[in-house]
């Protein structure tokens, strides 16, 4: 070895510290080496040692107290310890966050349904906590117990569903599951907006349909994730296509309505969620056949509607056996994000909620 790859003193001496921290002879929490304690165990002076404890703070193995002495916090039964260590055992049960409802929820229930289903063909502990929106403070984040045995399932069903469990879905030391969003440090599941509006304008091109209009802010609720996802897909499907796409984000159904009635040509008008759709298919009714309006998630929040429309289901089975998947297997520290395709379904929200899959331009 030449003299300059020779590791310098105070790094060697370093090495030794975090080799005894690892073989855990120090747990997390314990008081290492004071200075002199240093100086007297490996022969160094002063300045070498004050070196190491800096280059052990740096590296976040230890912290500082003042005028106390360092302390340990490298801990090796954290999360992230057993992923480096490839030791990673999954979770033994399974907690999950719910969002109650004040009437009824067509969007959730059938996943609830389709995770429930999942946990008990794995044979997995499964614990349901449902919590009401005013259950949680606007003005504070809500703590919730976590273990390092537990994997946790949390929805994107609003801001206040998002403070009930952001302390679980941030912490790297647990498995956590965001479904229908994306949030750092946790696995994230997803409906494949880029798939799904694919398949709807597809559809519309079939029926001949060669204008496409996406209708942007007229969907209240919807999350801007899935806003813009759908809004670039149908942008990117419209371009391989090479028939005209345009953006309506007024969010106002009168200047909506008067723009479709005085198009020359077939029109797919795009909602990226089913809601708004309905409302302007009941505002057109049947003035307009060369306009086909679709949606998005076949989801509608009354109980009846007496229009039809192309509309995007989720796979629910698939996203729960995702969401199982994830919490179950090793992963790297960075999380993951996969985004499950739904499909095309021609969909009236009537009393009995019929539903009828869509192939070739007919429906069956």
């Amino acid at each position: 070895m030449k003299q300059h790859d020779r590791p310098t003193k105070y790094m060697a001496v370093a090495n030794e510290i975090i080799a005894e921290i690892v073989a855990g002879k120090y747990k997390a929490g314990d008081k290492l080496y004071s200075r002199s304690g240093i100086m007297k165990k490996f022969g160094v002076g002063e300045v070498t040692a004050v070196r190491v404890q800096n280059y052990l703070e740096a590296g976040g193995l230890v912290r500082k107290a003042p005028r106390s002495g360092m302390y340990v916090c490298y801990d090796s039964d954290s999360f992230n310890v057993k992923l480096e260590r490839a030791s990673f055992e999954p979770p033994k049960r399974i907690i999950e966050f719910r969002k109650k409802f004040s009437g009824v929820d067509h969007f959730n229930i059938p996943l609830y349904q389709a995770i429930d289903r999942c946990m008990e063909a794995h044979g997995m502990e499964h614990e349901v906590i449902s919590f009401f929106e005013h259950d949680i403070s606007e003005f504070a984040v809500n703590y919730l117990p976590q273990d390092a045995s537990t994997g946790y399932i949390c929805f994107s069903s609003g801001s206040a569903s998002l403070l009930h469990s952001c302390m679980v879905l941030l912490n790297g030391n647990v498995k956590s599951v965001l479904v229908d969003g994306i949030i750092p440090q946790s696995d994230c599941v997803l409906v494949d907006s880029f798939s799904g509006m694919k398949q709807i304008i597809d559809y519309a091109y079939s029926q001949g349909c060669r204008n496409f209009i996406y209708a942007k802010n007229f969907c209240r609720a919807l999350s801007g994730i899935h806003n813009e996802d759908r809004e670039m897909a149908s942008r990117l499907h419209c371009q391989y296509r090479n028939v005209p796409f345009t953006v309506d984000d007024t969010g106002n159904y009168d200047e909506l309505l008067e723009r479709v009635c005085n198009v020359k040509e077939k029109t797919a008008v795009l909602f990226p969620q089913d809601d708004a759709a309905y409302t302007l298919k009941r505002l057109l009714g049947n003035t307009k056949a060369d306009i086909l309006i679709t949606g998005f998630d076949d989801y509608f929040s009354t109980d009846k509607n007496d229009h039809t429309i192309p509309s995007i289901r989720w796979n629910y089975r698939e996203m729960a056996e995702n969401i199982y998947d994830l919490l179950m297997s090793e992963s790297p520290r960075t999380s993951r994000i996969r985004r499950i395709p739904g499909e095309l379904v021609n969909c009236n929200h009537d009393i009995k909620n019929t539903r009828r899959k869509i192939t070739g331009g007919y429906t069956v």
